[in-house]
């Protein structure tokens, strides 16, 4: 064989091998798209859900929104497409009695569901954005069921039927057995609670031999309501002298400002409470009944601070050697406190005592060693080197008996 003969044989040989390469890839694509490839069938027109909506208000009036029913494949087969989400739309809709009804039908005749014979489990639900109407938790559950036709000898044709079938109700996580042929679902007003308002109240006392009914505490209160909100101050408008200058109480407080207000001892303050001429501003007065708050010949007012909202009252002394607690003594030593504003006025009472008396023995000696911890130099320092000094003295004389003996 010439050289020229064996070349164009290697050619042919190559040739072969590549056709031969190509046709094994192009069967193997061929099987590829046939095992991805997945039939659909159409479920088709007459196979519906019918969902019936009530709607039930307190009182005649207008609303706009729109409840959606979605429906949902439950099991993640993502067997089904083309599900249907309907809806009922209220624009401007009159409700002219307690409840109304609304009614749409969720039609099936574009859903498609794969070819292969099994049991679909759906789920239907309701959402709203009808404002105060929100859909109860409650859904309903069906089936999408794939049935494959079988001949007179009992033989797969090849064919499919599809079905939906009755739905089951679920509550609270329990799917009842029952079969209904219509999904329910009842909307209800919910109005949001209506604010409650009340007041705070604080008052100063001075007690002990060393304590005068004349000296003057200052306190400043801080009301973490909108800056849009002002709130009246009752206090002494006396003019007093505090740090040396005149001073008298503010008269109203800002929401996230501070006031400050001036008391002696038996005097109080109420902040956030309506005067005489503005009582009924508000339609839902909260009136005091706790007899603490009470004073004479005073009549139960309404609040203005809106329950819930943060404050805080700091008291200020410019007299020295106060001790203070609020409330009670056995809550500690304190001048400062912050709470919430509770409903019942009495719970926002506060009771700042001062305390001025003469120190007992034991007292000035703790005084004494305090004092004298805090210094580093001066005269506890000299008291207590020589209090070591002596010490070791005495212990030398000992020693010197001892070596005598």
């Amino acid at each position: 064989m010439t050289k020229k003969e064996k070349i164009m044989k290697k050619t042919t040989i190559a040739s072969l091998v590549a056709v031969a390469a190509f046709a094994v890839i192009s069967l193997l694509g061929l099987n590829a798209n046939k095992a991805d490839a997945v039939d659909m069938l159409t479920i088709g027109a007459g196979k519906k859900i019918h969902i019936r909506q009530d709607i039930h208000t307190k009182e005649a009036t207008e609303f706009t929104g729109r409840f959606t029913y979605k429906i949902e494949e439950i099991d993640g087969q993502n067997a089904v497409s083309g599900l249907p989400q309907p809806y009922i739309e209220l624009n401007n809709t009159p409700f002219m009695s307690e409840t109304i009804t609304r009614s749409i039908d969720a039609s099936f005749s574009s859903v498609r569901v794969i070819a292969r014979p099994g049991q679909y489990k759906m789920k239907l639900s309701c959402t709203s954005n009808v404002e105060n109407f929100p859909c109860a938790s409650s859904y309903y559950t069906f089936l999408i069921v794939v049935e494959n036709v079988l001949d007179g000898n009992q033989v797969p044709t090849g064919e499919y039927t599809t079905s939906v079938t009755a739905l089951r109700k679920v509550e609270n996580g329990r799917e009842y057995s029952s079969k209904l042929e219509e999904a329910y679902f009842y909307s209800e007003e919910e109005l949001p609670p209506e604010p409650v308002y009340s007041y705070i109240e604080l008052k100063d006392t001075v007690e002990g031999d060393l304590a005068s009914k004349d000296d003057v505490f200052k306190y400043i209160i801080t009301v973490d309501g909108p800056d849009s909100e002002t709130y009246n101050i009752e206090a002494p408008l006396t003019e007093y002298e505090f740090d040396g200058e005149a001073v008298t109480s503010d008269t109203e407080i800002t929401g996230g400002s501070a006031a400050t207000i001036y008391l002696k001892h038996g005097e109080r303050a109420v902040i956030g409470r309506e005067s005489d001429d503005g009582a009924m501003a508000r339609p839902n007065l909260v009136a005091t009944t706790s007899l603490i708050a009470l004073g004479d010949n005073e009549s139960n007012l309404a609040g203005q601070i809106l329950v819930g909202t943060a404050y805080t009252v700091k008291q200020v002394s410019d007299v020295e050697d106060y001790k203070t607690w609020i409330d009670s003594k056995e809550l500690g030593e304190r001048n400062e406190i912050s709470k919430m504003v509770a409903e019942d006025p009495g719970d926002n009472y506060i009771l700042f005592i001062n305390s001025k008396s003469k120190p007992t023995i034991p007292e000035q000696i703790i005084d004494f060693v305090n004092t004298g911890l805090k210094l580093k130099h001066g005269a506890f320092v000299i008291l207590g080197a020589g209090a070591v000094i002596v010490i070791l003295i005495i212990l030398l004389q000992r020693k010197k008996k001892r070596s005598v003996k």
